[in-house]
């Protein structure tokens, strides 16, 4: 049997279909997808997204940009397509997704970066001085030994 004879049950995002395969992805849902990498907020858009073979990960993949338009031209849109440009499948850690929403298919959406905002005085680096010590250790202060005598 052909697997492109029409009828024939064939398996898609997790469930088998019967039917004729048309060809593009209007058919399958759109997904936005928030979430936070190097201090940016970034939504994407793709047509699949589900749980990672690789244990804490969501995979990410048939990412969709904005139609192209000679008008008007997007930057912050221009530079994730170069972004990810050769990216076949994205794979984020849990903890790093905001949130997945199932969108309309016939939506207008426009992918976007946007950075998150600092407190004041505070910098991007991430120095051992900069950081905070947990509550779980605190060092004895300079110049008086600690409880256990060491």
């Amino acid at each position: 049997m052909s697997l492109d004879r029409p009828g024939f049950p064939f398996f898609i995002d997790g469930l088998w279909e019967t039917g004729v395969r048309v060809p593009g992805n209007q058919d399958k849902p759109l997904y936005k997808v928030s979430f936070v990498s190097q201090g940016k907020v970034y939504e994407l858009y793709a047509r699949s997204v589900g749980q990672a073979d690789l244990f804490g990960f969501i995979e990410i993949f048939e990412l969709v940009f904005g139609e192209k338009s000679s008008i008007l031209v997007d930057p912050a849109e221009d530079a994730m397509k170069l972004e990810f440009a050769q990216t076949e499948r994205l794979f984020l850690p849990m903890h790093s997704i905001l949130r997945i929403e199932q969108m309309q298919p016939n939506l207008d959406f426009k992918p976007r970066i946007v950075a998150l905002p600092q407190k004041a005085g505070t910098q991007t680096t991430n120095t051992a001085e900069q950081a905070q010590i947990s509550n779980l250790y605190r060092p004895a202060p300079k110049g008086r030994p600690d409880d256990q005598g060491c």
